[in-house]
Order: structure tokens, then sequence, then C-alpha cells
């Protein structure tokens, strides 16, 4: 089970208008709200592809390769700036609990707080979306 939050739900709502699909659609053109270059699922490499063109576009202004390891790093530090627990921030990484002893005994899943932190992860996303912060296009100018 995922949770997703206020914003990852809008974010998929938006996908659905732009491709012309709805709640009352029928699916059958396509299971994937997000499909690949052949209609269906994403390939492996996809993401990987996509930040390796963002970073054709900013290696004249000195930007550094991206890879999708970088996205999973920035939304760990994310979590941390936001005040969430670390354990449950790599709860949200689906990392495994390291600690032996807290993995046997304790039993509880912490399924509250790590939706809790997604919201104010998507929150946080949100308010940077709405001008929250100085946010730079990828786009590079060429001489």
């Amino acid at each position: 089970m995922v949770h997703l939050s206020p914003a990852a739900l809008a974010l998929f709502d938006r996908a659905r208008v732009l491709r012309g699909l709805n709640a009352t659609n029928d699916h059958r053109r396509n299971d994937f709200v997000f499909p690949g270059a052949t209609g269906g699922h994403l390939e492996k490499m996809a993401v990987a592809r996509a930040l390796a063109r963002i970073a054709e576009r900013l290696a004249d202004s000195g930007g550094k390769k991206l890879r999708p390891h970088d996205l999973r790093r920035t939304f760990r530090t994310m979590l941390s700036r936001l005040g969430i627990a670390p354990h449950v921030a790599e709860l949200c990484m689906n990392h495994q609990e390291t600690e032996t002893m807290r993995r046997v005994y304790d039993g509880y899943d912490y399924r509250g707080e790590m939706n809790e932190a997604w919201n104010k992860a998507g929150a946080h996303l949100a308010s940077l979306r709405a001008g929250g912060a100085l946010v730079l296009p990828f786009s590079a100018r060429r001489a």
C-alpha cells in the first residue's frame, strides 16, 4: 500500500486530464497514467535517460550529471529539512530498519507517520511550485 499526498493526487489528476482520461472514462486505451513511448509501461531506464537529457542542456552552464539516485537523495534530504524523524524518513525511502533489535521487537508499521511525512513533502513541493522559492528553469541559453 502506498500513500499519495494531496499534491501527488493532483499530479495524477492533471496527467489524466492531459491524456484525456477521467474517472468516468474506461481505461481500455491504456492502463498507464504515465505510459512509455510505445504505450506500455515506462522502460526501466526512462528516468535515467530523461535526467541525462536535462544534464546535457545544463552542461553549458556548469550543471552536474543527474542520476535517478539523486532524486532519492534529494527527497531524503528534504524529509530531514522538514523535521521528519530519521527512522520514519528511512521507511518512506522503503529502506529496511538497520537496527536489529528495533526490527525484531518493534512491530509497529509507522504508516500514520509516513503518511504525514508524504503529506508534508507534497505540501512543501507544492509551495515551491507556487512561488515559495526561486526556481530556475532547466533550459540553457546557447550562444
